[in-house]
């Protein structure tokens, strides 16, 4: 006898971590899913073995459909995974008053996995109260306006990229001691001169100051000379929730041909998250790093913590990681200011992103969409009177260019540095969810030049010139 109505399952379910939010109905051939919420890109369904379905956006798209319920399970339905274009069997349960179990797996269920879905609804740990209570962080810590504004002003307008060497598979490739290569970097910093770009967004990661922490610092070092003997200044980021949850220090792994960002890796990995009992290990890192150079103008700015949820989901200790990271760079009191960038605007992000509105001395954010967003979310985030930088921008195949974005970004006086500089090993020259194997794009994701020095487009090069001053419009 059944005794969960069958409509239970109807309503918004958060996806596990609360990456997305998805909504099930139902309807003709039973219950469905679309995801309706945590997607904001305009992202494509690339991966779809179907080359007539890869232009559709995915929000809004079904996820899974055909279910019918019987004794206390829904089952018999198809789900389909973006990320690789692939269907699988999917079966689901109610475990709890707002918990939805999801075995998927292909032919023989006790080979499949399970997923754990959460009922949409307030979550405390990612409101902003929480997260500066847990961290013991108060408003007397952040910069004061009118300092944040005349730091600024007593730089150049920040404009450039996101930095790593054409030859560097992810952070670990390139800083590690085998693999650091300062007469490329050279090279392609004399690109990034080339172009009029004055700042540089460097990722490092805590593997290597752990394993390798003295000479890591000195390739830092080095990193900082060649980078201002070409007027660019440094923003680097310690941690990241972005692309694969394995890192090791040695030997990386090779490119998967055709796939974006195939070997990136996060820092800290879910292990280190959800073990508080490795959390002083974080706190040296973070400490450490940000000592030795807290009063070293060649580093513009601290970025603490990138893209907080993203691959990863939000794990139980996520937010209270990010409020620490704060604390612990605000116990250096560095000369240049913390940040960390606002990434989603989904609904339940809005604690979130006012955390880091609060605690942030400049705002810093990340914004792929076509000029128009782009115009309303500088709009919205200059009402609170700091500087902004948008350290991520630039997605050709999303409208957002080079040729449309940068002039806004310099009416506005906005900071504004682009994904990529010299196409490499880290295949970003590729959309999201590319297929494995796909040829080099017509027109490229991310990125400016190739390895060889030539761009990908004389005419772009020619009006990047001309916004940054280099060269008469």
């Amino acid at each position: 006898m059944n005794t969960i109505p069958a409509d239970a399952i109807l309503g918004s379910w958060m996806t596990e971590g609360w990456r997305f939010r998805v909504d099930i109905v139902a309807e003709a051939d039973g219950y469905a899913g679309y995801l309706t919420e945590g997607l904001e890109n305009g992202e494509r369904d690339m991966a779809n073995p179907d080359p007539a379905l890869r232009g559709r956006s995915l929000l809004g798209s079904r996820l899974f459909y055909g279910l019918v319920y019987k004794d206390s399970l829904w089952k018999g339905g198809k789900l389909y995974n973006p990320e690789n274009g692939t269907y699988y069997d999917v079966e689901m349960q109610i475990a709890g008053e707002n918990r939805l179990d999801l075995r998927i797996f292909m032919g023989l269920r006790w080979l499949g996995i399970t997923q754990h879905w959460e009922r949409f609804g307030v979550r405390k740990d990612l409101e902003y109260e929480e997260i500066e209570t847990a961290a013991g962080l108060s408003s007397d810590l952040v910069w004061p306006t009118k300092r944040a504004q005349a730091w600024y002003a007593a730089h150049p307008w920040p404009v450039g990229c996101n930095y790593i060497p054409s030859n560097a598979i992810n952070q670990l490739e390139m800083w590690q001691r085998d693999t650091f290569t300062p007469e490329l970097i050279a090279k392609e910093l004399d690109l990034a001169q080339s172009l009029g770009f004055n700042t540089l967004r460097v990722y490092l990661h805590d593997i290597l100051w752990r394993h390798d922490r003295e000479s890591f610092i000195n390739r830092i070092k080095r990193f900082l000379d060649l980078a201002a003997s070409r007027g660019l200044s440094v923003m680097f980021i310690l941690f990241d929730d972005c692309w694969n949850d394995r890192a090791h220090p040695g030997r990386q792994p090779k490119p998967r041909k055709g796939v974006h960002n195939s070997g990136w890796v996060r820092s800290p990995t879910s292990r280190f998250i959800n073990d508080e009992k490795a959390w002083p290990l974080l706190e040296d890192y973070v400490s450490g790093i940000i000592s030795e150079f807290q009063f070293d103008e060649r580093v513009y700015a601290w970025d603490l913590y990138n893209e907080i949820g993203n691959s990863v989901g939000f794990l139980p200790n996520s937010t209270r990681l990010l409020g620490l990271t704060f604390r612990w760079a605000r116990q250096m009191n560095p000369s240049q200011p913390v940040t960390a960038g606002i990434w989603k605007g989904s609904s339940w992000f809005r604690g979130l992103n006012e955390f880091l509105i609060r605690n942030s001395d400049i705002i810093t954010f990340h914004d792929y969409s076509p000029l128009d967003t782009l115009r309303s979310k500088i709009e919205a985030l200059s009402a609170y009177g700091k500087p902004l930088v948008c350290t991520e921008y630039m997605a050709r195949t999303q409208n957002s260019r080079f040729e449309t974005h940068l002039p806004l970004f310099r009416e506005w006086g906005v900071g504004a540095m682009s994904w990529g500089l010299v196409s490499g090993k880290t295949q970003t020259i590729y959309p999201w969810g590319s297929r494995p194997g796909s040829e080099e794009p017509e027109v490229w994701f991310h990125d400016i030049f190739r390895p060889d020095g030539t761009p990908w487009s004389e005419q772009e090069v020619r009006a990047i010139r001309s916004i940054t001053g280099l060269v008469a419009p």
